[in-house]
């Protein structure tokens, strides 16, 4: 059994009409107690041999550690009889390093020693104190922090004219930072006593420049500007006042990219005018000539012609000369040449400039070696699923030649039928070759699967944006069924929704690529703002294909029992049957689902509820949504979430609902639209925008509009701004249906990123307050509004 807590987040989009709020747009918490069980001992993820860790016998301290060993003791932290612990050792040597710093010994040298004998561990620590450092300064003052950093360089230093004057780089690039760009340092160091020395820096920062200006005289095919925007972007400025290789080494680089294969950066001079407090930092240039591509030529080719070849390069006769493109040339051709079963191929290039014609021409050089071809596939592992259904996830039969792609499409393909946990393919040639002479190597591919464990026990709590706290259960069962098939049943219980439901589930799979799903459910939806529930009791069936370019078509049909009571008990009216047809098309080419920065979602959702279907409603209902994500900014580190992406993005949304009763009919509560709340109109309650009943309650309506416009900005650290403006409307029926005639808020909004959350709090202002509404609404949850 494999017991875990697992901690998730995920986000829900509602495409499908009647499957709850239409407008539904949810980001779940939820912290969850897994078990896995069943199924023999090749099921389930691979769990290593714990290796038993040795136990410490013995800590001792050696050479000249100048400190009392009690002390050294203490800070260490290691002791006799506990279990050994790499990380934890290394922890203790840390701690050591920093003691021995705090007491000036800037210069000590520790050396870990690890001896085991008869599963016992003894840990030595060597330890050359060397002499206590005074580092001591004089004139222009230093911050603690600086003085700090400056003591570390000293410990990581290997002699004393090498940390003097890494010291002193560090205290001018200080200076560098305030802009006192011709600071004067020195350094002094004399030795007080056989143990201990003082380092004295003089330091006088001298004038204060406001600006730095950079010139590039012979800069003239490649503009000025496009060379200080490259200064600045690489964060060079500055450092080309005191690391000016670095700064040469990066231009002749960019000019190379450029195609100036023989530019030149000469030295860098400076002019400074301390009375205008303006430095500028002259880099001359010689650019020479902008060399392009003349010709190609291949050697070594008999499997495609050079025609064939020079077609797929990513460049052409006539393009600038770019080593980037070039090798991504040389990865082209292998790629085409494995997609043939030429693994192997080894591909060189040889560029040929002739520097009277600033022409380049390119040698590809092409070692095909031999075709693999599959003559035999293996699989083992399996037990529940078969050896079929292995084998028909698999691209590649016998008789295809060995494409790594689709190996890796293969991989992918199993792994998304649920049903393994490990899938381990690999290819080796077959020994003896009974053709060694000819050009083709036949292979084996061998196909190892591990099964997941045949049954999850999955509880916890949960929360969400739509429904607040609640609790959830799973059980479920894979595999038992064979063909990598589920049957399992879920549980949910919150502040807005009570659910029931048991279910069955084919995934796709290759030689029937349509996930098909049997539902029984029953559910209970609270809304408190309209005051009334539905309690839903029915059964489903529904099938969805992955079609090309990212769109989704699903497509089903539902038959349940609903009954509409008032939150005091009390019955609308008499249960009746709805049995609609649905169908939906989606596509989301989201980079995030959780914090889309780019990419877009669309949703097109129709249900149609006929009496033949066994419907006492009679209706038509479709749904609308567009989302799209701009970034505005590049891609930024994010302090303690550990990931780079932008941070100025424009995100926008449009939602369209349109039903209507057929006949004399009309919508019942439950299939009417609702909107107002913090995934829509944020300057409302949720659900109480748009028409209301004589009690004064949200009535929901035929029809929905709402259009979202923000503006997610970086603030500082973790934290993020949010400015949105938010329009919408309910109409009580479809023919009311008018875009202009919307309500409108206007807001602000903070987000906090964690490794784990992103805490969102936003308030919307009503525009144009009318009598006895509130002015605004406050909203705090997680995830983005949308």
């Amino acid at each position: 059994m494999t017991k875990r807590f697992t901690a998730r987040v995920s986000h829900h989009t509602n495409t499908k009409l009647g499957a709850g709020d239409p407008n539904e747009n949810l980001y779940r918490f939820e912290f969850n107690h897994q078990l896995l069980f069943g199924g023999g001992a090749n099921t389930g993820e691979v769990e290593g041999s714990r290796r038993e860790k040795p136990e410490i016998a013995k800590v001792s301290f050696t050479g000249n550690p100048a400190l009392p060993v009690p002390l050294l003791e203490d800070k260490f932290d290691v002791e006799v009889g506990q279990e050994s612990d790499f990380f934890e050792v290394r922890k203790g040597i840390d701690r050591l390093r920093e003691l021995y710093r705090s007491e000036n010994y800037l210069e000590a040298r520790l050396r870990l020693h690890r001896e085991e004998q008869a599963g016992k561990l003894n840990v030595r620590v060597d330890i050359e104190a060397g002499p206590k450092v005074n580092l001591a300064y004089e004139g222009t003052a230093l911050p603690e922090g600086v003085r700090q950093e400056i003591a570390g360089v000293w410990a990581d230093g290997v002699f004393d004219a090498q940390r003097a004057e890494d010291a002193m780089q560090h205290i001018r690039a200080h200076f560098l930072d305030q802009n006192f760009l011709q600071p004067k340092i020195s350094y002094e160091i004399s030795e007080q006593s056989p143990t201990e020395k003082r380092v004295a820096f003089k330091v006088e920062a001298g004038p204060q420049f406001q600006e730095v200006r950079l010139q590039f005289p012979g800069a003239t095919k490649v503009p000025a500007e496009e060379l200080e925007k490259f200064v600045d972007e690489a964060n060079l400025r500055k450092a080309a006042l005191i690391d000016t290789k670095r700064v040469q080494d990066a231009l002749t680089q960019f000019y190379g990219q450029r195609s100036f294969l023989e530019a030149e950066v000469k030295p860098i001079t400076y002019e400074m005018n301390p009375e205008a407090g303006i430095a500028t930092v002259i880099i001359p240039v010689e650019e020479g000539e902008l060399y392009r591509l003349e010709n190609f030529s291949f050697n070594g080719n008999r499997v495609y012609s050079d025609s064939d070849l020079a077609n797929v390069l990513a460049v052409k006769p006539g393009d600038p000369y770019d080593a980037g493109r070039v090798r991504d040339s040389v990865q082209t051709i292998e790629a085409v040449y494995r997609r043939k079963g030429y693994t192997d191929v080894e591909v060189t290039h040889v560029p040929k400039p002739d520097t009277d014609s600033a022409r380049m021409s390119l040698e590809f050089n092409i070692r095909e070696n031999r075709q693999k071809v599959i003559t035999e596939v293996a699989v083992k592992g399996e037990d529940k699923t078969s050896e079929h259904l292995v084998r028909n996830q698999i691209k590649l039969k016998e008789g295809d030649v060995l494409d790594p792609e689709k190996v890796a499409q293969s991989r992918i393909s199993l792994y998304d039928t649920g049903a393994f946990a490990l899938v381990d393919i690999e290819s080796a040639e077959i020994k003896p070759d009974p053709n060694p002479d000819d050009n083709q190597q036949p292979v084996r591919l061998s196909v190892d699967v591990r099964e997941v464990k045949p049954f999850e026990l999955r509880y916890g709590a949960s929360y969400d944006t739509e429904r607040g706290f609640g609790a959830v259960g799973d059980v479920i069962n894979r595999n038992s069924l064979g063909k990598a098939r589920v049957l399992g049943f879920r549980g949910r219980f919150d502040q807005r929704a009570r659910e029931a439901r048991t279910y069955f589930t084919q995934p796709s799979l290759l030689y029937f690529p349509l996930e098909t799903t049997f539902s029984a459910f029953g559910t209970r939806d609270i809304n408190r703002e309209a005051n009334f529930s539905t309690d839903r009791l029915g059964v489903s069936i529904r099938q969805e294909a992955l079609l090309k370019d990212h769109y989704i078509l699903s497509y089903g049909y539902r038959f349940e029992r609903t009954e509409i009571r008032d939150l005091s008990g009390d019955e609308f009216a008499e249960p009746i049957n709805v049995a609609p047809l649905s169908i939906t098309l989606t596509r989301d080419t989201r980079d995030d689902l959780l914090d889309a920065t780019e990419g877009a979602f669309f949703s097109q959702a129709f249900e149609w509820a006929p009496d033949l279907l066994g419907s006492d409603l009679r209706f038509v209902k479709y749904y609308g949504q567009f989302f799209r994500y701009i970034p505005l900014g590049r891609p930024t580190p994010i302090p303690w979430v550990g990931v780079e992406k932008p941070r100025l993005v424009y995100a926008g949304a449009i939602r369209v609902g349109l039903a209507q009763g057929l006949g004399v009919q009309e919508l019942i509560p439950s299939e009417r639209f609702f909107a107002g709340g913090e995934t829509t109109v944020r300057g409302f309650r949720r659900d109480a925008l748009g028409p209301r009943n004589i009690l004064g309650e949200a009535a929901g309506g035929e029809a929905v509009f709402v259009m979202n416009h923000e503006i997610r900005f970086p603030l500082f650290s973790i934290f993020d701004g949010v400015g949105f403006v938010d329009v919408g409307n309910v109409y009580r029926e479809v023919l009311d249906f008018n875009p202009f005639d919307v309500r409108a808020a206007y807001g602000f909004g903070l987000r906090i990123r964690t490794p784990y959350v992103l805490i969102r709090a936003d308030y919307g202002l009503k525009f144009s307050q009318r009598p006895g509404e509130t002015p605004g609404a406050f909203f705090v949850s997680i995830g983005q509004a949308f």
